[in-house]
């Protein structure tokens, strides 16, 4: 069994609450519980859900929607 300091966790962000491929982006190997992506969401209905590596693969917890507004630009 590894220890929690080892534990490697994926992302996975949705349009679709069931995820399927199409629809999906997996952030895998993250060491830490913060994540900040380099790439903007497009606007509207996301999900997201979180998993811990295992032998088998991922094991998830169960998705979270979220809206995903327009970004504004910032004036000077």
């Amino acid at each position: 069994m590894k220890s929690y300091a080892t534990l490697e966790s994926t992302l996975q962000v949705s349009r679709a609450e069931d995820f399927t491929a199409e629809t999906t982006r997996t952030y895998s190997g993250l060491r830490r519980s913060v994540f900040a992506s380099t790439e903007p969401l497009p606007p509207g209905q996301w999900f997201w859900r979180y998993g811990v590596e295992s032998d088998a693969g991922p094991i998830f917890g169960r998705p979270r929607p979220f809206a995903q507004k327009n970004a504004q630009k910032k004036t000077v």
